[in-house]
């Protein structure tokens, strides 16, 4: 379960990020072969250099939760 909340603590950080720079960011819905679905952060290679390791670092408490 931390990793679950960790991850999805990324992926709202980077979106809420992208779209403080480009306010036509949005999420996206991806739909795996084994149909399950899950939500990712809109694509934007160079914000996403920029963007995930200052993420993950401001996540990194959540990976810690018992």
């Amino acid at each position: 379960m931390p990793q679950f909340i960790y991850n999805q603590c990324v992926i709202a950080f980077k979106q809420i990020s992208k779209q403080a720079f480009d306010k036509n960011s949005w999420m996206e819905q991806v739909h795996k072969a084994d149909g399950t679905i899950y939500v990712r952060s809109g694509k934007n290679r160079s914000l996403d250099e920029i963007i995930s390791p200052i993420a993950k670092d401001f996540c990194k408490p959540f990976k810690k939760l018992v």
